[in-house]
């Protein structure tokens, strides 16, 4: 059976503004050995997201994490896979508002009117990469690790159609990385000309590009 192993004290169960790296998934015993970061989103909102650092088989791992079988939801921008429990809907799992928000920011079509609440994800959920097997495409997106473990603040980027290479952003900054994600969303919604959205720690400086309407 897997373990968590508390690393320098941390606990998952502290508020934080950034996520910790605070939990070691290992089991040597059960054959196959992976070495990667995983993001760890719990459905309620008085636990923190964290991040996970596996050591052992991934796929014992991912079970250990979501809380049994898990489902495979494919993130589109950057490439990535959202792992969820298969058993969701019988379990009657609540609502995992941060992992929709990252799930609707990040491409995930899939999402959209396969739960009970369209567009949402239901229970606990599991950031990885693109793969499901182990290998250098498994762990998170070195990208969304590394805004995981930023503490803020943090800033919302769009491209708008006729120039996808080109991302603006404005002066307006947030201390919760999942207030960037809700407003990223809440843009995209309203201003039919974003194409792509993204959220980026902020630099305290205002960006060269066009700024894009608040």
């Amino acid at each position: 059976m897997n373990t968590l192993t508390p690393d320098q004290g941390a606990s998952p169960h502290q508020p934080e503004r950034k996520a910790r790296e605070d939990r070691t998934i290992d089991d040597p015993g059960a054959g196959g050995t992976t070495d990667l970061v995983a993001i760890v989103i719990p459905e309620g909102l008085d636990r923190p997201v964290w991040l996970a650092h596996i050591t052992g088989p991934l796929t014992s791992a991912v079970r250990q994490l979501v809380g049994g079988p898990a489902e495979r939801i494919h993130l589109t921008r950057p490439p990535a896979s959202l792992f969820v429990r298969q058993d969701r809907l019988r379990q009657q799992l609540p609502l995992n508002p941060r992992a929709s928000l990252l799930a609707l920011a990040h491409e995930a079509t899939q999402v959209r009117g396969s739960d009970r609440h369209p567009g949402h994800v239901i229970g606990p959920a599991l950031l990885l990469g693109s793969s499901p097997a182990p290998g250098p495409d498994a762990g998170a997106p070195p990208e969304l690790a590394q805004l995981f473990r930023h503490g803020g603040p943090f800033a919302v980027q769009v491209t708008v159609f006729g120039e996808p290479d080109r991302w603006h952003g404005n002066a307006f900054t947030f201390d919760d990385v999942f207030e960037a994600y809700a407003h990223a969303v809440d843009l995209a919604t309203r201003w039919t000309q974003v194409q792509d959205v993204r959220v980026r720690p902020a630099d305290g400086k205002r960006p060269e590009e066009d700024p894009f309407p608040a």
